[in-house]
């Protein structure tokens, strides 16, 4: 936990400890109560300053311990799409809305790793190869090596050759997909994968 001032909150900011009324029982703010502009304007009208904040990797731990706790016949299943063509990510995700999983788009390595690195509860991915900065096999393998944990992945690719497929096979895939598909393509492989099931850092199959 940290100590903030008001006028430093950044979006997203929860509260780590409640804020009351001096000598009464009274709360005015809920800890966990998200520092939204609403929020902080109500906090700065009562005269109040600073706020007692959590800090990223408190926010992860208690994501993780809410998932671990959370009943499994009602959790919705996280994939994350990765592709630098809006359009494909809008047209998986809502392939995938459908199906009853709860598709989060990416449209740079980038920004797929900050969403992967500050949600421990996506295990699941599709992955472009060709994309700008960085391709999808170097943003595979930082995956496998930095991030520390398993994430099933299905590659994207629009190539009809398989030398980048061979590739990504050794860092452990369970499946691709080749451009244009159909929704039942998209589905599969996710599908035949249980979502507490682990695929190998290396050497799994895909199909």
């Amino acid at each position: 936990m940290k100590l903030i001032k008001l006028e430093n909150a950044e979006a997203e900011m929860k509260i780590a400890l409640p804020i009351s009324v001096p000598f009464t029982d009274v709360i005015l703010v809920e800890a966990g109560t998200v520092l939204s502009e609403p929020t902080t304007l109500t906090l700065k009208s009562m005269g109040i300053t600073e706020v007692t904040v959590y800090e990223e990797h408190e926010l992860r731990e208690m994501l993780r311990q809410a998932e671990e706790n959370a009943d499994p016949s009602k959790k919705v299943r996280k994939v994350l799409v990765v592709d630098d063509e809006k359009e494909i990510c809008n047209y998986m995700s809502e392939v995938l809305n459908g199906a009853g999983f709860k598709p989060i788009a990416a449209l740079s390595a980038a920004e797929a790793w900050n969403k992967l690195a500050s949600d421990p509860s996506i295990n699941d991915m599709f992955l472009d190869i060709m994309m700008p900065e960085t391709n999808g096999l170097e943003f595979l393998s930082k995956v496998r090596n930095e991030l520390g944990r398993n994430v099933n992945v299905v590659i994207i690719t629009a190539k009809k050759t398989m030398e980048e497929v061979v590739v990504a096979k050794k860092l452990g895939i369970i499946d691709y997909i080749m451009k244009p598909f159909t929704p039942e393509r998209i589905l599969k492989p996710f599908q035949a994968v249980r979502p507490e099931s682990k695929n190998q850092q290396t050497g799994a199959a895909g199909n």
